[in-house]
This record gives structure tokens, C-alpha cells and sequence, in this order.
């Protein structure tokens, strides 16, 4: 907490300024409109329109007397540079009418729009010198004809007469009740209470280390200086940027941040312009100016180097939302300091705006996949093209396809698809700026429902969020043509600077690529909704390639896909595939198969190549207002072993019925359902689990339903594959249901029992085998008595007789009552209806034609559906025994002891201690609830209370007596020690920065204390904090995002251990005894995906040193060495849950054991070459070494209710089942056996012996 009030100080009492400019620039409050000698210096900038017109002439008799001579009125979009030069300006209107105002709308010289000031309300005030020419704007400004005569009669009251005619400093603002309602969280006067809030708000910030430190506060006040005139925003203004000025001239740039702190460059452009509209503000001496724009001058100059650190390696290629941050920040920093100083730097950093944005401006694709992120890069280009000025974004028609594109990848409640780093399943509305803009650009009407739609949609207004009240460009569009483009099916072409910037031509060919695919027919939120992503690359990328991202409907959100941290493939809707045990990263690009429509059929087909030994085809087929039905296929490439999981993801209330194969979810009324069919050559086994959050916002979901949980139902096949044999998933799914079951007929075709109309649903080869006596090349097939659909159709014939042949694939839907046929052709083709049918020639796109053999095709149909009705065909099995199948004669355990927690509590955490004599070891259990157990023989022997989950346990002697102590972290905030018998001895509460402080992990290391050894608490508040055995701090280090784990080992071999990090984040770090890291932050991280779970350190390859050995949630393992540098990964295709080093062959060097959720337990070497792997089938969550006897043994838990007991060669040598899901298992080597020591996620606790 702040002592001292420096808002309060002089300058230099505040620390150090360099003097860059010695003298600010003049201010001169008058505007002259006619001087002494009766020359005018005024012209009037009016909107062509004429009752403006009207108003300009009167304004212009009321200023000189007359309307006879040279007219002062022009047309605002035919005003010259040289008038601007040469006279003051009066410019009438707002931005929607007056291009003049629109100038100056970009640098926020006026806010002046539909919105603002509102109705009722006017806008009079000075804009001083806005070109540097010495020359004045007046604005008489409202949002409609009646605000600005109001301004305009307010500016004649005002005007001076004494031999010469002027306006003296004008701000005069009426704000409207309408203006301010759309920002309630908003305080529109600097009353005495808001002063003081934003001041303690700005030292909060700067001592929690808020996103963008002081920067968004200080901003604020000045921009509402000018939106209200109120000159006590001024003088805040002026208070808080003593504060921020104190903190980054103190700052003594040991941190990974800037002195204005982390990601301050995001404020950039709203910090420079506050000051340029605030500056004139009477409350301000020439001293105050001095040390503020010198300041700023400072802040560009910072912000010029961090540009130049974001630009990226290849010139020519897309642009990271870092970089256009730093460089818009750069741009209007260099266009203020050349306007009024022809400071000396400035066109070397126009030169580097100009290399960031001219690239950009070239590409309707940012260097993001992700669409948050995105919309920044955007809009900062639309900026530049609007100051520098540089028009090329917006005559190219790259403002307008992002826009399409942006409009297509919004889903039908408003909100933009949050796929990529995005944490906010609504999105985080940073396109609304972009989006009102260029529709104030394009002044086109299909546009105002979408602008509509997001502002029913987006949130309130947030005055530390990046952009500031008012200034959105709004603008009423009215009615106009409909908006179509990328409606029904559609897919969204690739960027060609994207492509190339991430390496497209290396995997696929452009025309083959595809950014997303979107099933769309209305704005409705009714209506359905889908998008698929093609991509698995560019920055703020999730590994989501051919997963369908959403999926809405009934004004409901059904398929989830929203975390920031969960860019791993298996958190998304998708399909795993796992080969010989080993899982494989999803390749950058999904090529493009089909797309179609013909109503009411939507279709898509999109592969990925070579991806885990095959290739893997996702088929999408819409019967639009029923349901859509999907087709996952895998053609293996290579023979192996395969496991294949297909995902999907909701939330809601949601229940899995296994002999039903139905997923059912409930929103509060509406529900979704999707229908698994059973496999065919290999079992399909259903699970359901329901998965926290990392970095989401589903609990703010109004239909979450009981939990926010992410309900996730898994598909898993276990098949044996030879090269060219298949494997496919289908499932149905809608909010339109029910659904009756898929009755599987084949490997790629089932029969959908549906009362209404049942149907026959597949691949057109294997469709041929099941309606007798057909045969086609169709690539997917939906067939009832009703109507049929084929897509990519050459061929079709019936009993050897050709009812249909065409030069080149083609779609086609049938009515089989009257036979009437639309076929779709992508190019001219020749088409044959019947063998006796003369030869049709079409153009490309749709046409009706009819047919002849509609009632043989009926009927055939009709018979298949009969029969498939009665008896699914006969499949092969070539699935994998599961283990527990394989194992039944194996040692199963005996159960020594079992409880259950008291209070429903359930596990969270585990430590085993210790065996005493005549007891067993005490099991030591942190709940959920707050509550650490000290369980004994199946007995509760203490319990103590914390005021949070408890996230970790740990036992060792810290203060050196002889005793261990018991150490645990808390959701609370809170690290406790405890002694032997659970009374506290201390408790330290952890102070929040960036993050809450929840203890993650805790740890106890000998930094060779006098007093012993110290405590570790790695904490969700970026930091690492180090106790002394008292409780006193002892450092802190920052590691950037929340710790996950923490290990020691000596790295550096100066004798004394380093403690190791790892976050849920892009970094880890090695840290001295002293508090210092030793590794450059940014060089320690995993490769493709934020975060790991557990850290371990052993000289795993013999060298001498130890080696950082990870285990991450991407799902690699990596080893790093004493230097921080990536020695080697193992990729397994899930995330990594437990790690151990032990010596499993005897040579003295340790090998890693990996238990992966997969399914499989991993023996690696010391350089990361697998050994050999044991598959299990279940997740596995924990893997225990145990020493003793010839070789060690590995205890495994898993998320089943099994626990194992593997040897050192892969082996299961014995088993057990608890009945209960587990948590964690906790082991150790007893002299009747092996003591597994089981937490289940019910409560539930057993201790099992197990023999060798």
C-alpha cells in the first residue's frame, strides 16, 4: 500500500526527467475570425447538405455582417491543405456529414457522431492548431440538425467584437441522457468521491501489476476532459500522471516489463491523445507541460524499440497485434512531435509505422488465428490508413473482406467465435471498433443489423478496458439491401500473405486451403449456426484444424470451444488419433474437399493429410432445421495399432444415457442432443467427464446450468489398422430434436431410424451395397422414399442400368414424388438422365431438370431401409482387447482399509508420510472443500480448515528439530505451516498481482538458512515467494503467469539447489538461492501450447548435471539442460499428468516415467528415445517409482477406478480395482507388499496391497 501521495509532489521530487525538449510549444486560446485591418481568417466547413447550407450562410452574415463578396462557406470535403493553412475553420455537424470532422475525428480532436453528444445535446469547443499550421478548428457539433443550430447560436453568444471579431477558448458541451446511458459505469462529472477513487484505483493498479499499469486511468481523465469540458478531468489528469511518471521513472528495469508496466504500449494511442486534447487546459503551468510531454516523448521512444523488437524476421509477412500496438502508438506519437517540435526522431519512426502497416494493409488476415486478437492488428491498420493518411487497406477492399469475413465468423447471438487464445465465450467485442468504422467508411446498409446485433450484444463499458468512451464511429445506416455474402455453406479463403507467412506452400497447395467453413442461412438466433476452422497455425493459434469451433442455435451456445489456455488439440470438437501409443501434432493446414448447398442440404467435406499415420476426413452434412449429421473417417496410411478418440464439448446440464449412445444437454428449456452411432470394425466406448476451466468465462453463461464445467463426451476406438483400411465415427446432432439412434449398416454408412422420414446416410460406394443393384462414385449420399441427396456425382446407375452420367462431379438433390432434380455444377458439364436421354450441356451454378426413374429409385430405396431397419450388418472385429480383459488372471490386490471423507468433501491433493512402528503411513488429503485430512488405518486422525481448496501438501523438517512439518498452499491466498499433529504454527497471506494469489504449489528447499530450510509457494499471482522457516519473506520472484509445480536441483553446480518453475503460461524459470533467475525469461517454454503440470529435475542422461524435465499440458515431455536450452520433446497427443526419474535398468542413470492422458505409461531415456510404453486405456493420473527388491516398480492411477503395478520393462504385473473414480494414488513399498494408498473424486479413500 502507497505512504506517500506523490500526486501531491513537485516533479523533481518525483524522480529523474531527461529534458528531450527544452521549451513546449505555444498555446494560443483565441481564434481570430477578422482582424483589426478587416481581413477575414475564416472559412466555414459545412455539410453538403443543403439545410446546413442554411445554417453556414446565417452563421457567416452573423460573423461579417453580410453574405455579399467571397463566400466564407465550402463544401467540408473540398477544403484544401492551403485553406486549411491559411484560416481558422468552423465546421458545422458531425462525422457522418462533415468529412472535415471526420479528419479529426481519427486523432480524437472531436468526438462529434450519432452518438455523441446525443440528442438534446451540442458540442462547442476549440480545437487547437490540429494540422500545425497555426490555425484553429471551432466545432459547432451535434448529432443532429437541432444539436448543431444549438452549438452554433452557443458560438455566436460567445463571439467577441472589439475592432476585431474572435472567439475566445470555447469548450461548451450539453452531453445527452442517451450518451450517458450507454456508459453507466461511467462518471461524466469529477466529482470529489471519483477523484479520489481513480487515485487509489492507479496506485492499486500500479502495485498489482495490472495489465497496461497506470496507463488506461490516466488516459481516461484526459479524453473525459474533453468530452465534458469539466476542467477538474484536467487536473486528475495532470494528479495521476504524477503518479505514473513516479513509477516509470523509479522503475529499476529488472522486470520483463516496460517502466509503465506490462503491455503499456496497448494505451499508446489514447495516452498521446489525451494529452493532445488536454493539454490546453487552463489548469495546466509551462512546467506541467515540460515534464508531461517530455515524458511522452520518452514513452514513443520506448515504444519505437519495442516495435523494432516485435518486427517480425520476414519482412513480407502478416503482422502480430504487438508490433501494430507499438507501431500505431509510434505513428501518432511521431505525427504529434513533427506537428509541434520537428523533433529530429520523427521520420525515422514514420518510417517504421510505414513498414509495419503498408505490408498489412496488403492482406485481410492478421498474423492471428484467433478471432480477439485479430480485430486489434486490424483496426490499428484502418487507423493508419486514416492519419497517415495511406488509403491502400480501404480502396483495395481489404477493410470490407475483413469485415465479410469477420461477419461470418460471428455466430447467430452476436458474437464473434471465440477460436484461438480467447477466454471470453462470447468474444471480447475488440472488433466493434474495426466493425463501426469501416461501416462508416462504406456507409452500406446490410450492415446495420450486424451493428445492431453487437451492440444488444456486447458488454458495458469497462474505463480500464483499451478503447475510450465515445469515438466508435457510430453511424445509422438504415435499410438497405440484405447482408448474403458467405451465407448457407460457405468456405473462407486463406489469406495469400498468411499463407505464405506461415509456410502454406510447404504443406498444401493455395487452392486446396481454407481458413473456415461456415454453415449460415440467417442472423437468427433461432436458426442454426456452424463454423469449422481449417487452420491449425498463425499467432494466439489453438491446434483446432477440422474441429467444428461452434455450433449455436435456439439462442444457445451447444458446441464449446472457449479458453484461452486450451490450445491443445483435445479441447476441441475433433477427432485424436493415437498410433502404436504415440499421438501426432495436427498438421498446420485442412484441405478442402467440398462444399455445397442445395436446400435443404448443406454439405462439407475437409481432410487433413498425413496426420498420426493417416489421413483423416471430417464430412459434414446439414438437413437445415432437423439436424446436422458428421462423418469422421481415418484411412490409415500405415499399419499399427490405432487408438482413436472422437470429442465433443457443451455445457449446460448434460447427462450421457451409454445404452441410448445419446448426449443430452439442457439450457434452461432448450436442449441439444447428439446420437453416437456403434462402432463397426472396432467397439466404440462412450465416457463423459466434466472439465474445469483453465482461463474461461463460462460461468458467466447464463445457461450453464448446475456447473460451468465443460461437459466433454469422448468416442474411443482402440483398431488394429492395415495400410488403406478405414475407420469412421458418425453422429448426429441438433436443438431441434429428438433424435432417433444411427443403426450402423457399414463402416462408412448407417440408417437413420427416423419416424418421420428414415433415411439411409453414408459414403455412395458403400451406400451401393445396401440399396440393392446401385452403384456410384457419390462421395456422400442421403437417401429416404422422399428425396435423395448426392454430392460429387458423376455417376449413377440401378440393376446395370445408367440413370445418371455427367463429364465432371456435380451435386444433386432429387424429389423422388415428382422427380425433379436441381443439379449444382462448379463448371460447364455434360449431363445424361437416363439411358435413352440425350445429352444435356449446363453452365456452371443451378439447375432444374427432371428425371424419369424416380419410382425405381423409391422403391429400391424403400427395400434397403427395410431391410436395414430389421439387422445391421455383420461387422469385423478388429478391435484391441481392453486391459482389464487381458489381465483377468493377473493379481488383483486385496483392500486393507476404506473410508470416506466426511462432509462430502472430496480429493484435491495427496502426500503420503511416513510409517511409524506400529502404525501405517499417515495419508495426508487436501480437499476441495478447504480441508486437509490426516488420515491413519482408514481413521481420520486430525483435520484442519483452511478458507480454500487446497491445492498442495507437502511434508518435510523445516525448521531443523527433527520432525517434519506439514506445508500447504490454499486456494485462500493463504500458505500454511502446520506441525505433526495439524496445529498451525504460521500462516502467510500472498498479495495479489495480475492474478489471485491461490497457491498452486508449495515446496520446501535447503537455501542454506541458518535457521533451515525455506518454504516455496508458487502462487496464481506470477510470482514464486520464498519463506523463511519462521515466515518471513525472504524474495520473490516474478515468473510471469501462475505456477503449476515447482522442484529443486542444483543446475549451476555452485552447491545449492535452484528451484524450478513451471507456469500454466509460455515460460519457466530456473531461480537462484538469492531470488534470482538465471535463465533469460522468454527462452524456457513449450512449443505448442501454454502450460505444464509438473516439473522434475534428475541427471537424466549421465553428463553429471541435472536436466529440467517437464511434462506439459501440449503433451510433450521436455528435457531441458543446466543452461535453459530445449534439448529434446516426446510428443504423446494428450496432456502429461505425473512424472518420475528413477534408474529402471540399473546403469546408475535415471530414466523418465511419463503417465500421459492417453492412456499410456511411458519409459523414456535420457534423451528423450522411448523405451518402451504400456497402454492402460484410461487416463493416467499418477505415476509412483518404487524402490526395492531386483528392479523398481511403477504404482499407477488412472482416471478409471484401476490402479496398476507395472515393472521396470512395461510389464503389468498386478492390479486393482477401487470402485471408484480416482483422483490419486499415493504408494510405497511395505514389508507385506505394495500399500496403494487410492483418492477417489467421490471421497472416497482405500488402502490395497498389491504383491510383485
Amino acid at each position: 500500500m502507497h505512504t506517500l501521495h506523490y500526486e501531491d509532489m513537485d516533479w523533481e521530487e518525483l524522480g529523474p526527467c531527461t529534458l528531450y525538449i527544452d521549451r513546449v510549444k505555444e498555446i494560443v486560446p483565441e481564434t481570430f475570425l477578422i482582424g483589426d485591418n478587416g481581413e477575414s481568417r475564416y472559412i466555414i466547413a459545412c455539410p453538403d447538405i443543403p439545410v446546413y447550407f442554411d445554417l453556414a450562410y446565417a452563421l457567416q452574415e452573423a460573423i461579417s455582417g453580410s453574405i455579399e463578396g467571397p463566400t466564407r462557406v465550402i463544401a467540408a470535403g473540398e477544403i484544401s491543405e492551403e485553406e486549411k493553412r491559411k484560416n481558422h475553420i468552423i465546421a458545422l455537424g458531425d462525422i457522418n456529414c462533415n468529412p472535415l470532422l471526420g479528419e479529426l475525428y481519427h486523432f480524437y480532436y472531436v468526438a462529434v457522431d450519432h452518438a455523441y453528444p446525443g440528442p438534446g445535446g451540442y458540442v462547442l469547443q476549440t480545437v487547437y492548431d490540429p494540422w500545425g499550421h497555426g490555425t484553429n478548428v471551432i466545432v459547432c457539433g451535434g448529432s443532429d440538425l437541432a444539436g448543431t443550430r444549438q452549438a452554433m447560436q452557443r458560438a455566436l453568444a460567445s463571439l467577441i467584437r472589439d475592432g476585431r471579431v474572435w472567439f475566445p477558448r470555447l469548450h461548451d458541451i450539453v452531453i445527452s441522457e442517451s450518451f450517458r446511458e450507454r456508459y453507466p459505469a461511467v462518471t461524466f462529472e469529477c466529482t470529489p468521491e471519483y477523484r479520489r477513487w481513480a487515485i487509489e484505483h492507479v496506485y492499486e493498479r500500479l502495485e498489482q501489476g495490472m495489465h497496461r499499469g497506470a496507463t488506461p486511468t490516466v488516459a481516461h481523465a484526459g479524453l473525459m476532459y474533453h468530452l465534458t469540458g469539466d476542467e477538474r478531468f484536467a487536473e486528475l489528469y495532470r494528479d495521476l500522471f504524477k503518479i505514473l511518471y513516479q513509477a516509470a521513472v523509479n522503475d529499476p528495469g529488472t522486470g520483463p516489463w516496460s517502466p509503465w508496466g506490462f503491455d503499456a504500449d496497448f494505451q499508446a494511442v489514447p495516452m498521446l491523445q489525451a494529452w493532445d486534447v488536454v493539454e490546453e487546459a487552463p489548469v495546466f503551468s509551462e512546467r506541467d507541460r515540460l515534464y508531461i510531454t517530455n515524458h511522452l516523448l520518452w514513452y514513443v521512444k520506448y515504444m519505437a524499440e519495442h516495435a523494432q523488437r516485435h518486427r517480425p524476421q520476414r519482412p513480407r509477412s502478416s503482422r502480430h497485434n504487438h508490433y501494430t500496438f507499438a507501431a500505431l502508438g509510434v505513428l501518432y506519437g511521431a505525427i504529434y512531435f513533427r506537428k509541434y517540435y520537428q523533433y529530429p526522431e520523427v521520420e525515422e519512426w514514420l518510417a517504421l509505422a510505414d513498414e509495419c502497416f503498408r505490408v498489412q494493409a496488403e492482406a485481410f488476415k492478421a498474423n492471428e488465428d484467433c478471432n480477439s486478437y485479430q480485430w486489434l492488428t486490424f483496426y490499428h491498420t484502418l487507423k493508419y490508413a486514416l492519419v497517415r493518411p495511406d488509403p491502400t487497406f480501404i480502396t483495395s477492399g481489404h477493410a470490407r473482406q475483413c469485415l465479410d469475413l469477420g461477419i461470418a465468423t460471428m455466430d447467430n447471438l452476436g458474437y464473434q467465435v471465440p477460436y484461438g487464445d480467447c477466454r471470453e465465450y462470447a468474444g471480447t467485442f475488440s472488433e466493434v471498433p474495426f466493425f463501426k468504422a469501416v461501416a462508416w467508411l462504406l456507409k452500406d446498409p446490410a450492415y446495420q443489423p450486424v451493428l445492431e446485433m453487437k451492440e444488444r450484444a456486447r458488454p458495458a463499458f469497462n474505463i480500464d478496458g483499451l478503447y475510450p468512451v465515445g469515438y466508435e464511429y457510430e453511424v445509422r445506416l438504415g435499410e438497405g439491401r440484405p447482408l448474403r455474402r458467405f451465407f448457407d455453406v460457405s468456405a473462407l479463403p486463406v489469406d495469400p500473405l498468411y499463407f505464405e507467412t506461415f509456410d502454406g506452400p510447404q504443406h498444401i497447395e493455395y487452392e486446396k486451403a481454407f481458413d473456415k467453413i461456415v454453415f449460415r442461412h440467417s442472423l437468427d438466433p433461432e436458426d442454426d449456426y456452424l463454423l469449422l476452422d481449417g487452420l491449425s497455425n498463425g499467432g494466439h493459434l489453438h491446434y483446432d484444424g477440422n474441429s467444428i469451433v461452434r455450433y449455436t442455435s435456439k439462442g444457445r451456445i451447444w458446441l464449446a470451444d472457449a479458453d484461452y489456455m486450451k490450445a491443445p488439440q483435445k479441447f476441441h470438437n475433433t477427432l485424436l488419433v493415437f498410433k502404436d501409443g504415440r499421438g501426432a501434432l495436427i498438421p498446420p493446414y485442412v484441405e478442402l474437399g467440398h462444399t455445397a448447398w442445395l436446400k435443404p442440404f448443406g454439405y462439407s467435406r475437409s481432410v487433413v493429410r498425413a496426420y498420426g499415420g493417416t489421413d483423416w476426413t471430417r464430412r459434414v452434412l446439414e438437413v437445415r432445421g432437423r439436424y446436422f449429421l458428421v462423418m469422421d473417417e481415418v484411412v490409415a496410411l500405415e499399419p499399427g495399432d490405432y487408438d482413436l478418440h472422437c470429442v465433443w464439448r457443451s455445457v449446460g446440464d448434460a447427462a450421457l444415457d451409454i445404452d441410448q449412445r445419446a448426449f443430452l444437454v439442457d439450457q434452461d428449456g432448450p436442449r441439444f442432443e447428439l446420437r453416437c452411432a456403434p462402432g463397426y470394425a472396432a467397439a466404440t466406448e462412450l465416457s463423459y467427464i466434466e472439465e474445469p476451466m483453465i482461463w474461461g468465462t463460462w460461468d458467466r453463461y447464463p445457461y450453464h446450468g448446475r456447473s460451468a464445467d465443460v461437459k466433454v463426451l469422448k468416442e474411443k476406438a482402440a483398431v488394429r489398422l492395415e495400410k488403406g483400411e478405414r475407420y469412421a465415427f458418425f453422429n448426429l446432432f441438433g436443438a431441434n430434436g429428438p433424435y432417433p439412434a444411427l443403426i450402423r449398416l457399414s463402416e462408412r454408412a448407417v440408417h437413420l431410424d427416423d419416424p418421420d422420414e428414415p433415411a439411409l446416410l453414408g459414403a455412395g460406394d458403400e451406400l451401393g451395397a445396401v440399396i440393392e443393384g446401385m452403384a456410384t462414385d457419390a462421395d456422400f449420399i442421403y437417401a429416404s422414399e422422399r428425396r435423395m441427396f448426392l454430392t460429387s456425382v458423376s455417376r449413377l446407375s440401378l440393376q446395370a442400368s445408367s440413370l445418371f452420367e455427367s463429364s465432371s462431379p456435380v451435386d444433386l438433390t432429387l424429389d423422388l414424388d415428382s422427380g425433379r432434380a436441381v443439379v449444382q455444377a462448379g463448371d460447364k458439364v455434360a449431363l445424361r438422365l437416363g439411358p435413352e436421354e440425350e445429352t444435356l450441356l449446363l453452365a456452371a451454378g443451378g439447375h432444374e431438370v427432371q428425371v424419369a426413374w424416380q419410382g425405381v429409385m423409391r422403391e429400391a430405396i424403400a427395400r434397403a431401409l427395410r431391410g436395414s431397419a430389421r439387422q445391421a450388418a455383420a461387422a469385423p472385429d478388429r478391435g484391441r482387447i481392453k486391459v482389464r480383459q487381458r489381465l483377468a488372471d493377473r493379481e488383483q490386490g486385496t483392500i486393507a482399509w476404506q473410508m470416506r471423507l466426511p462432509e462430502g468433501q472430496t480429493p484435491y491433493s495427496l502426500w503420503l508420510g511416513e510409517a511409524g512402528e506400529s502404525e501405517g503411513a499417515p495419508f495426508y488429503v487436501g480437499t476441495a472443500e478447504g480441508t486437509l485430512f490426516c488420515v491413519a488405518d482408514g481413521q481420520v486422525c486430525w483435520a484442519f480448515r483452511c478458507g480454500g481448496r487446497v491445492n498442495d501438501v507437502t511434508l518435510a523438517d523445516v525448521n531443523g528439530d527433527g520432525t517434519p512439518e506439514v506445508i500447504l498452499g490454499s486456494a485462500d491466498h493463504y500458505v500454511y505451516l502446520l506441525d505433526a499433529s495439524g496445529r498451525e504454527i504460521w500462516r502467510r497471506e500472498l498479495p495479489y498481482y495480475m492474478h489471485e494469489p491461490t497457491v498452486e504449489a508449495v515446496l520446501v528447499v535447503d537455501l542454506e538458512l541458518p535457521e533451515g530450510k525455506a518454504v516455496l509457494a508458487g502462487s496464481n499471482n506470477c510470482h514464486v515467494h520464498a519463506f523463511s522457516p519462521d515466515g518471513r519473506e525472504l524474495w520473490r520472484y516474478e515468473v510471469i503467469h501462475g505456477v503449476n509445480d515447482l522442484t529443486s536441483a542444483d543446475m549451476n553446480g555452485d552447491g545449492r539447489d535452484e528451484v524450478l518453475a513451471v507456469t500454466e503460461w509460455w515460460t519457466w524459470h530456473c531461480i537462484n538461492a538469492a531470488g534470482e533467475g538465471l535463465w533469460p525469461t522468454w527462452s524456457v517454454r513449450p512449443r505448442y501450447g501454454p502450460g505444464a503440470n509438473v516439473v522434475r529435475a534428475a541427471d537424466v542422461n549421465g553428463d553429471g548435471v541435472p536436466e529440467m524435465i517437464c511434462g506439459a499440458i501440449d503433451s510433450c515431455v521436455y528435457a531441458f539442460n543446466h543452461a535453459g536450452e530445449r534439448v529434446w520433446e516426446f510428443f504423446t497427443g494428450e496432456e502429461i499428468r505425473s512424472l518420475a526419474c528413477a534408474d529402471l535398468d540399473g546403469d546408475g542413470v535415471p530414466e523418465i516415467v511419463v503417465g500421459s492422458m492417453n492412456g499410456y505409461v511411458y519409459a523414456l531415456d535420457g534423451y528423450g528415445r522411448e523405451i518402451w510404453h504400456c497402454g492402460l486405456d484410461d487416463p493416467v493420473n499418477t505415476v509412483v517409482v518404487l524402490e526395492g527388491g531386483d528392479r523398481p516398480l511403477i504404482a499407477v492411477g488412472t482416471d478409471s477406478s484401476l490402479v496398476f503395478l507395472v515393472d521396470a520393462r512395461g510389464q503389468v504385473v498386478a492390479w486393482a480395482d477401487v470402485g471408484h473414480a480416482l483422483r490419486g494414488i499415493a504408494a510405497r513399498v511395505a514389508s507385506d507388499g505394495i500399500e496403494i494408498y487410492a483418492a477417489a473424486r467421490d471421497g472416497h479413500l482405500a488402502k490395497l496391497i498389491l504383491q510383485r
